[in-house]
């Protein structure tokens, strides 16, 4: 009603041609009509808008879109508190990583096993490749491949004691 008023103010009306009572009907008709084709068109204006946000920043609908005039989509912008408490938790797991990737150095120092040592430096320089390990340290690939066998098993240790469980190494 408010876009049809301001049309009688910008345009005008000539009592003889019409009454004001027509004359508006006339206006908020017009306005009614041209405003469903020009929702559709904010409407794919707004999802374009809302993709392109998802592709670079990463931002989720809440809820799935209500497209009216009322209401428009909430965004999943984490608060504040959120982001605090999300880095907080990422601190921590990097701490915790890091003292069980300690734990497990010790482990294999206290063994004597420099091959699995080799693969712990090279994993902490994003290296996974047996291949390229085995090449730059001039060892063999079955060496690597063998050292797997033991590093699952010392890290089987090391969860079963962070849980309280004992495991004795036994002897192979």
């Amino acid at each position: 009603m408010s876009r049809a008023d301001l049309r009688l103010v910008r345009f005008g009306w000539d009592p003889r041609d019409v009454t004001l009572v027509r004359r508006l009907c006339r206006l908020v008709w017009s306005e009614w009509t041209h405003a469903d084709s020009e929702g559709s068109r904010i409407q794919k204006g707004e999802e374009g808008f809302i993709r392109e946000l998802e592709a670079t920043e990463g931002l989720k609908l809440a809820r799935p879109p209500v497209w009216d005039s009322e209401r428009r989509p909430e965004w999943a912008v984490p608060s504040y508190e959120q982001q605090v408490t999300s880095a907080e938790t990422a601190r921590e797991s990097r701490t915790k990583a890091s003292v069980q990737l300690e734990k497990l150095r010790a482990i294999f120092e206290k063994t004597g096993d420099e091959v699995n040592l080799l693969w712990l430096k090279f994993a902490l320089e994003d290296v996974t490749d047996l291949q390229k390990m085995a090449a730059a340290s001039g060892r063999d690939v079955a060496d690597f491949y063998a050292a797997a066998k033991r590093r699952k098993r010392a890290v089987q240790r090391l969860l079963a004691n962070e849980r309280g469980v004992n495991l004795v190494e036994e002897e192979p």
